[in-house]
């Protein structure tokens, strides 16, 4: 994305323009982010505690802990019309591996 370089009404949107370097330029044209995976797993276990069932829960998100970039810098102008230097940049990564416990108790 950068700035229109002929279209006053569309230079005044600044770098939100489909140009790039004055070259009209379609989305994804320049590449596109990788395909992203997720393996997550759960595991229950229940039991008695007394006259309360409970039930314990393990959840794992990203089991393998991938990282790939879910958004990178797209706009390639600054406001002037030059270069920006994190032009296509990583903005954001999948989120890591996480765990969560759990336990619920019915009481009644």
């Amino acid at each position: 994305m950068g700035v229109h370089p002929t279209d006053t009404f569309a230079a005044a949107y600044g770098a939100f323009s489909r140009y790039c370097g004055g070259v009209p330029q379609k989305r994804g044209n320049l590449g596109e982010l990788p395909t992203i995976t997720n393996m997550d797993l759960t595991a229950q276990y229940n039991l008695q505690w007394g006259n309360t069932d409970v039930l314990l829960t393990v959840d794992i998100f990203n089991l393998f802990n991938s990282d790939k970039k879910v958004r990178i810098s797209e706009i390639g102008e600054t406001f002037s019309g030059a270069p920006r230097p994190d032009y296509l940049k990583p903005e954001a990564y999948q989120c890591p591996r996480t765990l969560r416990l759990s336990a619920r108790f019915n009481l009644f």
